[in-house]
């Protein structure tokens, strides 16, 4: 009896794994911003089929990680504005551990304090809690909208 092509495929695949991983490494150097454009797709329509599942992944992850989760975001603001974990520190110390617009000792969403920067110049200005940089950042950092704002919250 004859072998099927899938047959032989997986026979020949057996026989030549090494050269087989060779050629895909090399296709995957020489393509690898198409390659990855083709992964992010995949992944994006993976998500979309499955929004549940792939939220409940992230969330089972999230609880079984929490340390991991509440330095995500300060490695990641690190990485943004050129800060070491030392000035990540000395600016949290500044502040006492707390926001320093509300006070607050919950950092939010993110498990660790936003660094709130200046848009125009990247000067670091601070650590914001999620809300209070989701605030000014929904004003844009304009100063008399947020004055504006002010006089409106006090009824004038």
């Amino acid at each position: 009896m004859s072998q099927s092509s899938a047959e032989y495929m997986r026979t020949w695949r057996a026989a030549n794994r090494e050269r087989l991983i060779a050629y895909r490494r090399e296709h995957y150097q020489a393509n690898i911003e198409t390659e990855r454009a083709k992964a992010r797709e995949k992944a994006r329509r993976r998500r979309a089929a499955n929004p549940d599942h792939i939220r409940g992944v992230a969330q089972a992850w999230k609880t079984a990680n929490p340390e991991r989760v509440r330095g995500y975001g300060r490695k990641k603001a690190l990485e943004r504005y050129g800060l070491t974990p030392e000035d990540y520190a000395l600016l949290l110390e500044r502040a006492g551990g707390r926001c320093e617009i509300c006070g607050t000792q919950d950092p939010g969403a993110k498990q660790s304090f936003g660094v709130d920067h200046d848009h125009e110049t990247g000067r670091v200005r601070g650590l914001l809690c999620t809300t209070c940089n989701a605030g000014l950042g929904m004003f844009g950092d304009d100063l008399e909208r947020i004055r504006k704002a002010v006089r409106y919250l006090e009824g004038e």
